[in-house]
């Protein structure tokens, strides 16, 4: 015998309402324009190695030119410094994420970036700027 459900059983007020899911990331595209390195890879974890690998081949700070494009393609881009000394490891993915919620508190120093047509909090509304690892 099977249970029957009727759209009265669950009253309006507790009805399961999902967040939107977001747009995921297609790839990231990394580039070191004065030493003509290149790189693109599916998410943030894999441009974080390629950029400590990068960092282990040259003193100095790294200037990273970087683009994120996403399923839509639509694309964020950017300047990224890592200084080996500064930090243990890249973190490219922090510092989207700490860019994004200094422009949405208005702030002068955040980090330019271009592709936020209609602003920082839309566009973390709408955007993946995270990686979903499984274990």
């Amino acid at each position: 015998m099977h249970a029957a459900f009727t759209t009265n059983q669950y009253p309006a007020s507790q009805s399961c309402q999902m967040a939107a899911e977001k747009v995921g990331l297609r790839r990231i595209r990394l580039n070191l324009p004065h030493q003509c390195l290149r790189a693109s890879v599916g998410n943030f974890f894999a441009a974080d190695k390629v950029l400590l690998a990068w960092a282990g081949r040259h003193r100095g700070p790294l200037d990273c030119e970087f683009e994120i494009v996403y399923a839509d393609g639509r694309t964020l881009a950017g300047d990224y410094r890592f200084e080996r000394g500064a930090a243990a490891r890249p973190a490219l993915m922090a510092f989207v994420r700490k860019t994004l919620a200094a422009l949405c508190e208005g702030s002068c120093k955040a980090a330019p970036v271009r592709g936020l047509d209609e602003g920082p909090h839309s566009f973390l509304a709408h955007y993946e700027t995270e990686d979903f690892m499984s274990n």
